[in-house]
């Protein structure tokens, strides 16, 4: 599920309809709500046990 690559961990998560997704980060939760399936994308890093930066994209999933 994580994944660690130059200095930053990727989370991915699938949320689907009506889920929350709860992340617990450095005692810090971040609550995510997604009225349809996404893919969410959470970049995070995190200095002298800080969170630096933190920003999530949402890609809706589109079905063919």
């Amino acid at each position: 599920m994580f994944k660690r690559s130059s200095g930053y961990v990727k989370l991915e998560e699938m949320v689907h309809e009506t889920e929350t997704v709860g992340i617990e980060i450095l005692d810090t939760c971040i609550n995510i709500s997604r009225s349809h399936t996404s893919r969410v994308l959470i970049y995070f890093q995190g200095i002298d046990s800080r969170i630096a930066s933190l920003k999530y994209e949402a890609h809706s999933l589109v079905d063919d």
